[in-house]
C-alpha cells in the first residue's frame, strides 16, 4: 500500500466512527424523552364537519366547535367587525384558556 491508500482508508475509518459517535448520540437523545401530558379537553368537532366547514388545517383544534358558528356568522355579516361579537368572544376566550392550560404544563 502506498502512503495515499493508507490515508484513504483512515479518512474512510474516521468517517464511519463519527456516523457511530452519532447514531449513538441520537438514541440517546430519544431514549431520555420525556413524555408531555397533553391537554385533557377533547375534540368537540369532528373531522367531517371541520371539512364541511373548509377550516384551515392550523385552526382545527380543542376550539375548533366554536370558530364553525363564528365563521358562518362572518360570512352571513360580509367580515363586519361589530358583528358576531358573542361568537367572536367565546372562541377567543376559550383559545385563551387553552393556550394558558398549554403554557401550565
Amino acid at each position: 500500500m502506498t502512503r495515499n491508500e493508507e490515508s484513504d482508508h483512515v479518512r474512510v475509518k474516521h468517517i464511519g466512527d463519527a456516523k457511530r459517535k452519532k447514531e449513538e448520540r441520537n438514541r440517546d437523545c430519544y431514549s431520555r424523552r420525556v413524555e408531555v401530558p397533553v391537554s385533557s379537553k377533547k375534540m368537540i368537532a369532528a373531522q367531517e364537519e371541520m371539512v364541511a366547514a373548509k377550516v384551515p388545517l392550523g385552526y382545527r383544534d380543542q376550539c375548533a366547535h366554536l370558530l364553525i358558528p363564528l365563521n358562518k356568522c362572518r360570512q352571513a355579516e360580509f367580515f363586519l367587525p361589530w358583528k358576531c361579537e358573542y361568537e367572536l368572544i367565546r372562541e377567543e376566550g376559550d383559545k385563551a384558556k387553552q393556550n394558558k392550560l398549554q403554557v401550565s404544563l
